[in-house]
C-alpha cells in the first residue's frame, strides 16, 4: 500500500530539513495510517488520530471528486458511476465507519457521510433521467 512506499519517500525528501528523529516519527505515522485495526491497542493515539483523519478526509466531496475523476477518465460515465453508488455507497461508508478510533471522527464522518448518500441518491436519480425528490419540487 502506499503507506509502505510512503515513508522512504517522505525519508528522502526531508533529509536536511528535519532531524533524523523528526524524520522517522514522521515515517512511523505514515506506515501506521493504513493499519487500522481499532479494537487492537497496536497503535498510539497519534498514529489513530492520523488514521482518522484519513478516513475522514476521504469521505465526502473529495470521494466524490475522486469517483467523477475516475469514472470520466476510464470512460464509464455517468451509468457507471451511478452503478457504483448503488452498488457501493452504504457499504463503503458503513465499512470505514466502523475503522474509526475517537468519537469526535466518528460525529464528523456522520456528518460527512450524510452528504454523500444524499448525493449518491441524487446522482443515481438524474442519471435515470429522473427529478430528484419529485414529489417534494414538483408538488
Amino acid at each position: 500500500p502506499h503507506a509502505a512506499y510512503g515513508a522512504p519517500i517522505m525519508m528522502q525528501a526531508v533529509r536536511g530539513l528535519v532531524s533524523e528523529r523528526e524524520a522517522q516519527e514522521a515515517a512511523r505515522l505514515i506506515e501506521a495510517h493504513c493499519d487500522r485495526r481499532p479494537d487492537e491497542p497496536v497503535h498510539d493515539v497519534w498514529e489513530r488520530l492520523l488514521q482518522d483523519a484519513d478516513l475522514v478526509d476521504h469521505i465526502g466531496t473529495y470521494n466524490i471528486w475522486m469517483d467523477i475523476q475516475y469514472y470520466a477518465h476510464e470512460g464509464g460515465g455517468v451509468e457507471a458511476e451511478a452503478e457504483f453508488l448503488r452498488e457501493n455507497a452504504e457499504n463503503y461508508a458503513a465499512h470505514h465507519r466502523k475503522q474509526l478510533n475517537f468519537p469526535i471522527s466518528v460525529r464528523i464522518y456522520d456528518d460527512r457521510v450524510g452528504f454523500y448518500l444524499e448525493y449518491a441518491r441524487r446522482f443515481q436519480a438524474e442519471a435515470r433521467g429522473e427529478v430528484y425528490r419529485a414529489e417534494e419540487v414538483l408538488g
